[in-house]
C-alpha cells in the first residue's frame, strides 16, 4: 500500500490497512522516504524515481518470499501515493501485463490532475529553477489550506492533525516540480494499463481533480476496469468522511478484490520465481526529458549498463515514439563495426 503526500502508514492511514487484513488479506505498507520514520528531508519527493524503487525494493522482497510467492497480488495507492507508483513503473510488468506478479491495482483520489488552485505559480519555479538547485529543498511553495480540502468530516481533522509525524510545512519547490512533471508524463501514458483496475473519487474533491480518475478509465487499455465517483464526498475517502461513508466506499472495494480474488484462485499461478527469473529489464527510452547531461539521462544510461552487465540485453519501451526513428536507431546500432562492439568486454558470464 502506498500513502498520500504528507501522511504516512501510521495513525488514520492503518484504517486502510486493518480493513483488509479483516477481509483475510495480508497488508503491507511501508513509509515512503521522508515520510513517517523513514529518512530522508522531510516530505521532499525531488526525486521520484529514488523514493519509488525504495518502496519497490520491498514489495518485492515481500512478494517474492515464500508465503506470498504463489499468491495474488494487489497494489493499492492513495492520492500521490498513486502518483508515485505508476510513473515510476511504467516500465515494469505491473504496468505492461503480467498479471501473475500483479493482477490488479486500487486507487484511492489518484494524483493525476491537479486542481487549477492547487497548482503552483510556474513563474515562481522557473524563478527558483535558475538558482540551480540551491531552493530544491525550500519550503516556499503554497499549500491553498490542502488539508481542510482533503477532510470532510470535521472530527477527524482534529484526529489528523494530532499525527506527531505528519508533515505540515509547506510544499518544497522541487516536489511541487516533479508533481507537474509526473502528472504530465502519466497522463500521456494511461493507454499503456492493460492490468485490471479500480479507481475511486470523491466528486467534491479539492486536492485532486476528479478527472484524474474518468481519465485513467476511458483512457486505460485495460479490458477489465472499474470507476466510482461518490458525490458529495472528498479526497480523503476513507480517512476524512463520516463513517457511514467510508462504509460506501470499503464495500465496493471489497467486493472488486473479492471477485479478482477468486477468480485467480481458480487459475492456475504459475510461480512468480519462475516468472521473473525469465523478465527481461524493460527500459523507458520515451520520456520527452530524455536529454543528454541530465539526471534522467544519467539514470537511464546506467538502467541500460546494469541491464548489458545483468542479462547482456534488455527490451526497450518506445511509447509514442515514431516506427520509423526505432528503425533508425536500431540500424545504426545493428551497423556498428565488430571491433566497435567489442571495444569493451565483461568479464562476467
Amino acid at each position: 500500500m502506498y500513502h498520500g503526500y504528507g501522511s504516512n502508514t501510521s495513525w488514520m492511514f492503518q484504517k486502510i490497512c486493518m480493513s483488509f487484513s479483516t477481509w483475510g488479506y495480508a497488508v503491507f505498507a511501508a513509509n515512503l522516504l521522508g515520510h513517517g520514520r523513514s529518512n530522508g528531508i522531510r516530505c521532499y519527493m525531488g526525486d521520484m524515481k529514488k523514493v519509488a524503487a525504495t518502496s519497490l525494493s520491498f514489495f518485492k522482497h515481500v512478494r517474492c518470499s515464500d508465503p506470498y510467492i504463489h499468491l495474488p497480488a494487489f497494489l493499492f495507492g492513495e492520492s500521490m501515493g498513486v502518483l508515485l507508483n505508476f510513473s515510476c513503473t511504467f516500465s515494469l510488468s505491473l504496468i505492461l501485463g503480467s498479471s501473475i506478479c500483479y493482477p490488479g491495482l486500487i486507487f484511492s483520489a489518484p494524483l493525476f490532475v491537479i486542481p487549477e488552485d492547487m497548482k503552483p505559480s510556474k513563474p515562481h519555479l522557473f524563478a527558483y529553477g535558475l538558482l540551480f538547485g540551491l531552493a530544491d529543498t525550500w519550503t516556499a511553495m503554497p499549500d491553498n489550506k490542502m488539508v481542510g480540502k482533503a477532510i470532510h468530516y470535521t472530527e477527524r481533522l482534529k484526529i489528523i492533525a494530532s499525527n506527531p509525524q505528519r508533515y505540515t510545512g509547506k510544499p518544497r519547490v522541487r516536489t511541487m516540480r516533479e508533481i507537474l512533471r509526473k502528472t504530465q508524463y502519466v497522463q500521456e501514458n494511461f493507454g499503456r494499463v492493460i492490468i485490471p483496475l479500480m479507481t475511486v473519487h470523491g466528486t467534491y474533491d479539492g486536492v485532486t481533480c476528479p478527472s484524474s480518475s474518468t481519465l485513467l478509465y476511458e483512457k486505460a487499455s485495460s479490458a477489465d476496469k472499474t470507476l466510482k465517483l461518490y458525490d458529495g464526498m472528498y479526497h480523503s475517502l476513507i480517512q476524512g468522511e463520516p463513517d457511514e461513508n467510508a462504509a460506501i466506499v470499503f464495500k465496493d472495494m471489497r467486493e472488486w478484490i473479492d471477485e479478482k480474488d477468486k477468480f485467480l484462485k481458480g487459475e492456475t499461478m504459475v510461480s512468480l520465481e519462475t516468472t521473473l527469473a525469465l523478465h527481461l529489464p524493460v527500459i523507458d527510452f520515451a520520456s520527452p526529458n530524455l536529454k543528454p547531461r541530465t539526471i534522467e539521462w544519467d539514470s537511464v544510461r546506467g538502467d541500460v549498463r546494469r541491464a548489458l552487465e545483468e542479462y547482456g540485453c534488455f527490451e526497450a519501451s518506445f511509447y509514442n515514439f515514431p516506427v520509423k526513428h526505432r528503425k533508425d536507431v536500431s540500424k545504426e546500432v545493428f551497423q556498428l563495426l565488430l571491433e566497435t562492439k567489442q571495444r569493451v568486454v565483461s568479464k562476467r558470464k
